[in-house]
Order: C-alpha cells, then sequence, then structure tokens
C-alpha cells in the first residue's frame, strides 16, 4: 500500500538499511522519496574511525632534545654539589639577617655617633637600596653569564658593610647600608636563579607534602635540645609571688579577643573577596563592616581600660 504516492520502507528493507547506515544516504533518500521516485543510490562505505592518540602534543622535538637533568648544566654532583647548595643557601640567609639586623644595634649606635636624626637611615637604608636595583639585575641576569653577575653582587654587598664596619660618622654607616643593599638584592636574585637552574622537580621522589612534613622532622630532631638543654627564665610577674590563678585574672581577656577578631573578620574580607564571593558581595560588605566596629572597640576598650587595668592592657600605652 502506498500514501501520496510515497513509497513505505518495510523493516528489513535496502531503503531502511541506508537511513541507519548513514544520515547523509538517509537524508537522500526521504528526498527521492519525496519526488516519488525510487532510491537507487547505493551506500558509501563509511570512513573507518581514526584512533585517538592521547599521547599526541605532549612532547616536542625541543623536549626530546634536551633531557630532563637533575643538576645543573655543569653536571654538579657529589661534593661540589653539597658546597654550592650551601654557599647559595648562606648567601640568602645573609641577606634576610641584614634586613632586621640594625633594629638590634641601634642604641649602640647612637651611643657611638649620636646624631638621632639620621637614625631612621640604619634600618631603611638597606631596603631602600634593595628596591632601587631590582629590575637593572633582572636585566643582568638575563643578558650576561648568571654567575658573574651573583659574585659582583657578593662584592658589591661585602664591601657595603666594611664601609659600615668602619664608619666614622652615621652617614657613612647609611652610606654602607644603602651599598650593602644593593648588593644584596643581586646577591638573592643571584641564589635564586642558580638554585632553580641546578635543580628540576622531573623525577622528585618527594611530593608537595613534603614541603609540610619537613618542619615536622626539623622538630624532631631539635625537639630534645630545647627539652635538655634550654634554660628556663621567669618574668617578673612569676617572681613577683602571684599565684598561677592570680597572674591567669591579670591578662586582657576582652583586648585579645577583640584584637584577634577584628584581624580575623579583615583577614577573612581580603582572601575571600574575589575568589569565593564578589567584592560587592554582602559578606565582604559585612566582613568589612565587622572589621571597622571590632577596631573602634579596641580602641575604645583600650582607652578606658574596660574590663582591664591600664598596667595589664594588651597595648602598654603607659610605658
Amino acid at each position: 500500500m502506498r500514501r501520496s504516492g510515497v513509497p513505505q520502507l518495510r523493516p528489513g528493507s535496502r531503503a531502511t538499511s541506508l537511513q541507519t547506515a548513514s544520515p547523509a544516504k538517509s537524508a537522500e533518500c526521504k528526498f527521492n522519496a519525496a519526488c516519488a521516485g525510487p532510491c537507487t543510490q547505493t551506500a558509501l562505505p563509511t570512513q573507518a574511525p581514526v584512533p585517538r592518540d592521547d599521547n599526541a602534543g605532549a612532547g616536542t622535538d625541543i623536549d626530546a632534545a634536551v633531557p630532563a637533568q637533575r643538576h645543573g648544566p655543569g653536571g654538579i654532583t657529589g661534593l661540589r654539589w653539597l658546597l654550592v647548595c650551601l654557599a647559595l643557601y648562606h648567601s640568602i640567609f645573609m641577606y634576610g639577617l641584614n634586613t632586621t639586623i640594625a633594629a638590634d644595634v641601634q642604641s649602640a649606635v647612637v651611643e657611638t655617633f649620636g646624631a638621632v636624626g639620621q637614625l631612621a637611615w640604619l634600618g631603611a637604608g638597606f631596603p631602600l637600596g634593595s628596591v632601587a636595583v631590582i629590575l637593572p639585575y633582572g636585566a643582568l641576569f638575563t643578558s650576561f653569564d648568571t654567575k658573574w653577575s651573583y659574585i659582583r653582587g657578593i662584592v658589591l654587598f661585602q664591601a657595603g658593610f666594611a664601609l659600615c664596619g668602619g664608619a666614622p660618622n652615621m652617614g657613612a654607616l647609611s652610606d654602607g647600608r644603602v651599598l650593602a643593599g644593593a648588593g644584596g638584592t643581586s646577591m638573592y636574585l643571584g641564589g635564586l636563579t642558580h638554585i632553580s637552574a641546578m635543580t628540576s622537580t622531573d623525577g622528585a621522589s618527594a611530593t608537595w607534602r613534603w614541603a609540610f612534613y619537613l618542619n615536622l622532622v626539623i622538630g624532631a630532631v631539635t625537639a630534645p635540645i630545647y627539652l635538655l638543654y634550654l634554660p628556663s627564665t621567669r618574668p617578673a610577674a612569676a617572681g613577683s609571688g602571684l599565684s598561677v590563678r592570680a597572674r591567669l585574672a591579670q591578662i586582657d581577656y576582652v583586648g585579645f579577643i577583640l584584637s584577634s577578631a577584628a584581624w580575623v573578620a579583615f583577614g577573612l574580607a581580603l582572601v575571600s573577596a574575589g575568589t569565593q564571593w564578589t567584592w560587592r558581595d554582602g559578606r565582604t560588605i559585612a566582613t568589612l563592616v565587622t572589621f571597622r566596629v571590632l577596631v573602634v572597640s579596641y580602641v575604645l576598650q583600650q582607652y578606658f581600660c574596660w574590663f582591664t587595668t591600664p598596667a595589664t592592657r594588651s597595648i602598654p600605652a603607659h610605658l
């Protein structure tokens, strides 16, 4: 039986198999059927699916030409590797030490030179020299031999502190700190550059978790020293004959709670806003308003000594 001149397709017929075999042939057969003509086209063989290579693009010719190295371009191994690492770590440690060491000698420097008005340069000179030359040193490390740029920074660093050690006045001491800061930047950047160039994460046996587990190992090694050899010191409050309960009662709990809560609200607003929610979100506004309220409350609590005394408040303004 036919309906409106259109041939009916029975299950298992050739036209039905064509529709199943290829969508394009199915559409063509429908067109021929609409024209009331027989579908005389034969199905073309379908193209076999190309197997997908999951490793395609994983490596390049450059990756194959440059094998991963566990140690530096010079093939540093053994004792030489250990000595170089210790020297690099020492230079970075010296840079970090001299960013804050001026605070320990300020009183002695004032007793020697006077010139209290220039004392600020003793602490500000080193970071000023460091920041001023970061960009030029970055260009030098990308254009010249890293080794000699690093050594020149060490020489400048040592020359600056030689000037500080023999300074006849506060001005020379401040100049030495600026000079040492300029050399310290080269020393610090050079140390980091050499460490990154001589190491690789390829084939590393330790995962990122050991960046945290390492502290447990160091703590376990040094714990016997703390327990057995570290001397005990008793503060003045403990030696005044007060009981433990009396000393606990002197703590400014309200002040500590207000200050801690203010910092938590401030950190929550800055860390979460823009990442977990938008800056215009109500939670951002609420945390910032809470931070302001807590800061004002803390200032008033310290000024009027609410729930504390002038001698035991968390900020010893009387001193």
